[in-house]
């Protein structure tokens, strides 16, 4: 079994767990990178980034690879185009749509990340732009623990305390010089630093200061 696949029916089993709607402030200041028009929202799970996506008035199609997932998406937003898709493996024409969107470490679960990027390359139009959010590597906690010096390829629990484990690419800040083969222009941002938080504790100043220590990074990418 692939990666991916085995990525898939661990999702498609705890499909339930992630059937929640939320919008982190991070992702809010991710979003507005994103260029007005057509949206691609892939790895949509079961919709939980749509609500918002929806109000700033993207014309959004959405895809997952698991067809539970799809399943639920679809019931929540009858009136979206909504797909079971691979994102590394699109039926889409090129130059498809203004900008594209990858929320919480989706493109980690895909099979290859340069392929994936590579096609999503594709199916942007000229100037479009991708975001997308990655588990990192360097993170303060994983370096503590030495799970830093594991593959760039690990396994990781879908959820604290949960059994199922998840193949998942890890990134690093050196990510941006490969992925500026396939993009123009390619910058990272830590998760906390995008909060712009009002009250930060000293773990967050840290990690708003030097986000290649954070949990997750967010790359944003133009064609």
């Amino acid at each position: 079994m692939s990666y991916s696949s085995h990525n898939r029916d661990i999702f498609s089993v705890r499909a339930d767990v992630f059937d929640k709607e939320y919008w982190r402030a991070d992702e809010e200041s991710a979003s507005r990178f994103l260029r007005p028009g057509r949206l691609l929202v892939g790895g949509v799970g079961s919709g939980r980034t749509l609500p918002a996506l929806i109000q700033k008035g993207f014309a959004i199609t959405a895809v997952d690879i698991s067809p539970v997932m799809v399943e639920k998406t679809k019931n929540k937003f009858p009136e979206l185009d909504v797909r079971v898709m691979d994102i590394q493996h699109t039926d889409f024409p090129d130059a498809s749509f203004d900008s594209i969107f990858l929320p919480f470490h989706t493109i980690c679960y895909v099979e290859d990340i340069n392929a994936t990027l590579r096609e999503l390359h594709r199916i942007l139009k000229p100037g479009g732009t991708l975001v997308f959010t990655m588990v990192n590597r360097l993170y303060a906690r994983s370096i503590i623990s030495g799970r830093v010096f594991e593959p760039k390829r690990a396994r990781r629990r879908i959820m604290p305390g949960n059994a199922e484990m998840l193949w998942t690419i890890q990134a690093t800040p050196w990510d941006v010089i490969r992925f500026r083969r396939i993009f123009k222009h390619v910058h990272i941002s830590g998760r906390v630093r995008l909060q712009h938080l009002t009250n930060p504790n000293w773990k967050d100043r840290v990690l708003a200061a030097l986000p290649f220590l954070d949990k997750s990074v967010y790359f944003f990418c133009t064609k």
